[in-house]
């Protein structure tokens, strides 16, 4: 099972001196069935960055980029959402 705390872990063991090295191994998690927030969280722990970092980082690699549920999840969170009463 792919739950956070072996995410964590895994990210920890990865020892990578290259963006590719990484960005393959995001891709390699995503396909595996990892999901966008588990790879974001992965590379957080891996580079020791915050958050809004490991997210940009995270959706500047072609895997999200070309996935349709990514692209469908970031229109939504950028679209202003109005509460009518």
């Amino acid at each position: 099972m792919n739950s956070l705390d072996n995410i964590k872990l895994e990210a920890r063991n990865f020892t990578s001196e290259s963006d590719e090295e990484l960005e393959t191994k995001i891709a390699q998690l995503f396909k595996g069935g990892v999901g966008l927030l588990g790879c974001i969280a992965f590379i957080q722990e891996c580079k020791n960055t915050n958050l809004a970092e490991a997210r940009n980082l995270a959706l500047s690699m072609d895997v999200f980029k070309n996935d349709k549920v990514t692209n469908e999840f970031l229109e939504y969170s950028n679209t202003e959402h109005k509460q009518t009463d």
